[in-house]
């Protein structure tokens, strides 16, 4: 049996701070297992059990593996690699004996830390990192110095991560990238857009108080008006009553979309677990591994289960041109569906002229019949619509899509409703545009012969403030968004309003730099240093041999530095100083004379110095001849010195 290490609590509790990244990433029962023998080693080291023999470790590490393998079937992935060595590390404190034993139990633990370093992906979980570095590497350096006082270790620690840090930094940003970025393993945190292929009343309205970020958008030149701020997603076409259902069979845009008034910006989107990217109405190019889709929308080749940039140039001026032959699907309306809206669609369609007049008569009927904008409307029955225009007229923008679109489709206009987002709040520290979650929206777009598909946003009849302020800042009816209107925020609250903005926008370099150090990124950076037409691999190599030479040179250099003094030098140096001293005083220390003897006569002939002068002769004996002593009795020798000369 083996009794527990006198530093186990000191790396017990290293090893929790730096697991704690982990805890909401790996599984629950790897968390539990952790934490349970976390709990063990500390109350074995405080009541002294014995820790278990070498068949109980070898059965908890099986258990281990084993428990990785049911898990997650395999053993090779990033995710399981980092629960196997959670799992693992957690058992290496069982078997320490010798140093050796605690040094590698250090080393496991900056394995975890690096593990966890691949997977961050905030300024703050990174700084977080890096304090574990400097504490495991604090504990090292108490490890080895046992004795001496904390501020010295962690200065030491401190001296030892800074001067690895210019090499660090030098590697991250020359090294080439062949694979993307160094960070390639982070998962980012996960964002549902809550978007699914099918609209009905109530989707969008968890989405509306959610303010959770959905993107971020970085414009080359001046800010859209807020009223062209309409980020496009999906397009609904069929509609069998109730619901309006995305069009899943579209293929690629054919013909080139014709407009003006171009404008190029770039997108980072957070993860939604879909197919569909957000492109400023309408987008003109698509990016990488992405098609424009016959409606107009961006489709990824992949699911979006990271954050993705990518950059678009849209056109806010367009003509969609003729209608394809599927675009009928747009004129379809249920048999008896919502018999009233039905009535009164096609009682528009007798007394308007033009489309522009059935578009105001029906901006007259939300208007003249006390609709409201409301994030809590009632429940609707199976007629949504009819219940909407002639009951309830509580709803938010999907109500007023979902309406609208049904009445033009009945007046024989081709209509569909568009869903995506509104607006977004500008970062004037950053320079971007972040569209939260809380600016979900639906409109609608109609076709003409003259115009193509345009959009008109039937919101905008009776809460306009919604199209111009955004919904965290628009009154509200209901006094659902009290609490987060601009205008019901105090000073403090809006300093701090200011702080997030700030705060936000560090965090937006540091992804760029760091988190999404990608190798067009590297490129870009090392066309201003002038080193573009220097080829990838002998950057490489170049680097390779400069780390190698540089290591060679610090080996050379530790080989041949004057050794430091151990202990006995340091106690001969200062018993030397000692008597030098009282030399002066006329205290001689003859050559045949021994520390006891000297002592002897310096306390005859000066009887105020005899407590000092026994006590410095005894360590200084118990130090170099009894060999015995540490850290402690040196420095106490060195204090005693000094006041010694301090009382001559």
């Amino acid at each position: 049996m083996i009794a527990p290490d006198r530093h186990l609590p000191l790396l017990v509790a290293n090893l929790l701070i730096a697991y704690l990244p982990h805890a909401l990433q790996l599984p629950t029962w790897v968390t539990s297992w952790f934490f349970f023998f976390s709990g063990f080693l500390l109350l074995a080291s405080l009541y002294g059990w014995n820790m278990p023999g070498k068949g109980v470790r070898y059965l908890l590490i099986g258990a281990g593996f084993l428990g990785i393998y049911l898990n997650y079937g395999h053993i090779i992935d990033s995710e399981a690699s980092v629960g196997l060595l959670a799992v693992m590390t957690i058992l290496k404190p069982f078997e320490i004996v010798s140093e050796r034993d605690r040094i590698m139990t250090l080393f496991m633990t900056y394995f975890l830390v690096i593990s966890g370093i691949l997977n961050a992906s905030s300024l703050v979980m990174s700084l977080y990192l890096v304090l574990c570095v400097l504490l495991t590497t604090t504990v090292l350096v108490h490890i080895q110095q046992p004795h001496g006082k904390l501020v010295r270790h962690v200065r030491l620690a401190s001296i030892i991560v800074l001067q690895a840090l210019p090499l660090t930094c030098l590697l991250f940003f020359l090294f080439p990238r062949f694979q993307g970025s160094l960070w390639g393993l982070n998962r980012a945190p996960v964002s549902q857009s809550g978007f699914s292929d099918t609209l009905a009343p109530g989707d969008i309205s968890n989405l509306v108080i959610n303010t959770e970020k959905a993107f971020r958008v970085e414009f080359k030149g001046e800010l859209p008006q807020p009223e062209q701020l309409y980020f496009r997603g999906l397009v609904f076409l069929r509609f069998d009553g109730q619901n309006w259902h995305y069009g899943t069979y579209l293929g690629a845009r054919q013909r080139q979309l014709k407009g003006s008034n171009p404008i190029e910006y770039s997108v980072v989107l957070e993860p939604h677990h879909q197919r569909w990217l957000f492109a400023l109405d309408l987008p003109e190019t698509a990016p990488d591994e992405s098609v424009i889709r016959e409606d107009q929308t961006l489709y990824i080749r992949h699911r979006v289960h990271t954050r993705k940039r990518y950059s678009l140039r849209s056109l806010m001026t367009y003509h969609t041109g003729a209608l394809y032959y599927w675009e009928n699907v747009n004129l379809q309306i249920p048999q008896g569906s919502n018999p009233e809206a039905y009535n009164l669609g096609r009682l528009w369609k007798g007394q308007a002229n033009s489309i522009d007049e059935l578009i105001k008569l029906a901006q007259d009927f939300f208007i003249g019949h006390d609709f409201r904008y409301t994030l809590n409307p009632p429940l609707l029955g199976h007629d949504a619509i009819d219940d909407f225009l002639f009951r309830s007229r509580q709803g938010f923008c999907e109500h007023y899509a979902s309406a609208f679109a049904f009445l033009m489709r009945v007046a024989e206009v081709p209509a569909r409703v568009v869903v995506g987002y509104l607006g977004g709040e500008y970062n004037p520290y950053g320079q971007y545009l972040n569209v939260r979650q809380s600016d979900a929206h639906a409109w609608v777009e109609l076709w003409t012969e003259e115009r193509g598909w345009f959009r008109v946003d039937p919101t905008s009849f009776i809460a306009p403030e919604r199209i111009r302020m955004g919904l965290l800042n628009a009154p509200a009816e209901t006094g659902t968004d009290s609490l987060l209107s601009n205008e019901n925020l105090g000073a403090f609250a809006l300093a701090l309003r200011k702080i997030s903005l700030g705060w936000d926008a560090i965090n937006t370099v540091w992804y760029n730099w760091v988190i999404d150090y990608t190798d067009f990124q590297q490129q870009q950076f090392l066309n201003l240093l002038g080193l573009k037409t220097i080829p990838k691999l002998d950057l490489a190599l170049v680097l390779i041999l400069a780390l190698l030479v540089t290591t060679g040179l610090g080996l050379l250099l530790l080989r041949i530095q004057p050794k430091p003094l151990r202990n006995g030098d340091k106690v001969r140096i200062l018993y030397d100083q000692f008597c030098q001293k009282l030399a002066r005083q006329g205290l001689i220390r003859h050559q045949a004379q021994g520390p006891a003897d000297y002592a002897r006569l310096v306390c005859q002939k000066r009887p105020d110095l005899a407590t000092t002068v026994n006590e410095i002769s005894g360590l200084y004996i118990k130090l170099r001849y009894q060999e015995q002593g540490d850290d402690r009795d040196i420095h106490r020798l060195t204090t005693l010195i000094k006041r010694l000369y301090r009382k001559q």
